[in-house]
Formats: structure tokens, C-alpha cells, sequence
């Protein structure tokens, strides 16, 4: 198609190899349309970052990105943004947002200046929306969300739902693990192999997503007394969202490794009862945190609805996690007793209807067996 369409065409390339995840692998089609003048777009649309619901900058993302676009399409080519909120109702405005319109703020300054200080930038950002007093600490609190985002949706370098919701069962997130693979290069096939170092692996990313969330709450309370009443409420409410919402979506993301890990050694007629420990307190911990999920105040207005927010119509909602922790500990649950019996298990460690051993032989063997 390059080389067929006429010289003088626009050709335009997203910046995401695959779609608009946080931190997602640069595009490998750039720099190769010549001679036509090149386009590298951009999508704030909020697909991998919840929706427009969370604190979620994307600044550090667009700064590397803009400056390596800028090399291949050169000083003849440009840069396009869509901002906007997927699944949001049609009052929802970006550029009104208190939070996240520091994305669009940062793609602005860097299409004028790849070599932008964004320090700078940040300050001037977040002084406009807030004040001079609160601007240090919202700055610090918007910059600890890129890494808790990338954190929270990317499962060592594998994707999650495009629309960031919750996948309802094992084979729905085991597709998405395909689909939104950020690399799918051989290097990163490791990363989905059925071992107990990846389930530490999932491990470590969880703490570190639930580390830089404790650095937005330190710096929310040290912004919040000079913040006004409303900006106190709304940015407390949406982070309050994103807390929870992170809490469930990488307790299942740690479990799904668990359950893998599980799945290859009943391949190989072993498991590792141990696991069951873990994914009970995991079935615990969903169960209490899902009722936590988007509560708010019907009256409350927010910078991004034109409306309060009992009027949006279309309430904050990414799904429930219920179902897919609930389909990870009854399968984990079934190769481990296929294994041990169903006495073996400690009775503390059993969550739910105790599954019946019907896991199929050929599955766990390779073939089948007369």
C-alpha cells in the first residue's frame, strides 16, 4: 500500500505497537512510509488506564515516545492526538478533568518542544488547575500513578482487557494475555511459562504497584490543605477508586500465576498444596475488597462530568472481580486435589463449594490413557 498510493498521501501510524496500553511497546511501522509525510498518533482515550476514572499520567511515556517519533517522521511530519474516554457518557470532558488532563497538557508542550523541562511543565500544570502551594505535592501525586498504572495493568509485560475491566473467567484473561502482549517477542515468552519464579515475579510487581500507590497517598495528604473542598473530594474519591481497583485486578493477576504454575505441575502428575494457602487468603481478600469498588457520593460534582454524578447516567464501573478469582481458586483447587485427595488440604484453606476431581486425564498427562 506504501509503495502503491501516490508520494503526496498522508500516511498516519499509532505510536502503540499493539493498543494504547500504559507503557506500550514503541510501533515498528514509523520511519518506514517514505516518501510519504508520516503522522504518529497518539490515543488518550483512557482504554488500559481505567476508563478516565483513575489518576493515571501518561507523561513520561509520551516525552520518550514523542522524541523518538520526531527522529523518524522528521521536521516534515506531525503528531495527532484523540482525547477522549472510552465508554464514558457523552458529558465526560477530558479537558476539564483535574487529573488526567495533565496528559493532554504534556502532548501539547512536547509537539512545540520535544526537549520540553517537564519538571517545569508539571509545575505550570498543576499551579493552573490547583495553587502555587498545592502544585508540589499534586505533582508528585500525579507522577507516582504512571508506574502504578503500568503496574497494575501490565502483568510482567502482558496486557490486560482493552477496555481494562475485569475478564470474567480463566479463558477469557488467558486470551487477553495473547492478545495484549506488549512485546510478543521470544524474549518475553518466559514471562508466561507455568513457574514458581514468575508467580514471585507477579509477586514483587504487586508490591511495587501497591508502593507507588503509598506515594500518592503521602503526597494527597500533604496536598489536601491546600486544596479546596471540592478538588479534596473528588481526588480523594478517584483515588480512592484506583486503590481498590488495584488491590483486586493484582491479587488476580498474582493468583492467575498461581493457577498456571498449578496447571503445569499437574502435567506432570505433581503440585504444591502450599499454593492453596495463598489463594484462599487471595478469595478472602477479593471478597471484601469488591463491595470497596467506585463507591461515591450521587451528589458530588466532578471536574470531568457536567453533571453531578448521580445525572452521568453511565456510573464509574469496571466489572466484577469476583467471578474470575472465583474460577481460579475452584480449578487451582481441583488440580491439587486430583493430586492429594480430598482430605489433604487443611480445612481453613477451603473457600466455597469443594469441586468435584473431574479434571480430564488427558489434560494433566498429554494423552490419553487406556
Amino acid at each position: 500500500m506504501i509503495k502503491e498510493t501516490p508520494a503526496d498521501l498522508i500516511m498516519q501510524t499509532k505510536v502503540y505497537h499493539s493498543d494504547c496500553e500504559p507503557n506500550a511497546r514503541f510501533t515498528t511501522l514509523l520511519g518506514k512510509c517514505k516518501p510519504h509525510t508520516e503522522i504518529v498518533e497518539y490515543q488518550q482515550v483512557g482504554q488500559f488506564i481505567g476508563r478516565q476514572y483513575f489518576p493515571a499520567s501518561t507523561v513520561n511515556y509520551t516525552a520518550t515516545t514523542m522524541k523518538k517519533a520526531l527522529e523518524l517522521v522528521g521536521a516534515q511530519g506531525g503528531a495527532q492526538i484523540y482525547a477522549g474516554g472510552t465508554s464514558q457518557p457523552e458529558n465526560f470532558d477530558l479537558f476539564q478533568d483535574i487529573l488526567n488532563s495533565n496528559c493532554v497538557y504534556a502532548w501539547r508542550e512536547l509537539t512545540w518542544n520535544v526537549n520540553v523541562d517537564l519538571a517545569t511543565m508539571w509545575q505550570e500544570w498543576a499551579t493552573q488547575i490547583y495553587s502555587e502551594s498545592a502544585a508540589p505535592a499534586m505533582v508528585r501525586f500525579m507522577r507516582a500513578s504512571e508506574d502504578a498504572c503500568t503496574w497494575c495493568w501490565c502483568p510482567l509485560g502482558h496486557g490486560s482487557s482493552t477496555n481494562a475491566d475485569f475478564a470474567g473467567n480463566i479463558a477469557r484473561r488467558e486470551v487477553l494475555l495473547r492478545y495484549t502482549n506488549r512485546y510478543y517477542l521470544p524474549e518475553y515468552s518466559v514471562y508466561l511459562e507455568p513457574t514458581l519464579e514468575n508467580v514471585h515475579r507477579m509477586e514483587k510487581q504487586k508490591a511495587d504497584c501497591m508502593g507507588k500507590i503509598a506515594e500518592m497517598a503521602a503526597a494527597l495528604v500533604q496536598a489536601k490543605p491546600h486544596l479546596t473542598e471540592a478538588q479534596a473530594a473528588e481526588v480523594t474519591t478517584r483515588f480512592d477508586w484506583f486503590k481498590h481497583f488495584a488491590i483486586c485486578n493484582t491479587t488476580l493477576d498474582v493468583s492467575l500465576w498461581r493457577y498456571r504454575y498449578l496447571r503445569g505441575l499437574a502435567a506432570k502428575l505433581t503440585t504444591d498444596p502450599k499454593q492453596m494457602k495463598e489463594l484462599a487468603a487471595a478469595y478472602d481478600l477479593i471478597e471484601s475488597e469488591a463491595p470497596k469498588l467506585f463507591q461515591f457520593d450521587q451528589a458530588a460534582k466532578f471536574s470531568m462530568y457536567r453533571v453531578p454524578m448521580g445525572q452521568v447516567g453511565r456510573g464509574p464501573n469496571l466489572g466484577n472481580p469476583r467471578s474470575l478469582m472465583h474460577d481460579i481458586y475452584s480449578q487451582s483447587l481441583a488440580y491439587v486435589q486430583e493430586s492429594v485427595g480430598v482430605n489433604y488440604l487443611p480445612e481453613e484453606w477451603i473457600r466455597g463449594n469443594v469441586p468435584k476431581m473431574n479434571v480430564p486425564a488427558n489434560q494433566l498427562r498429554g494423552g490419553t490413557e487406556s
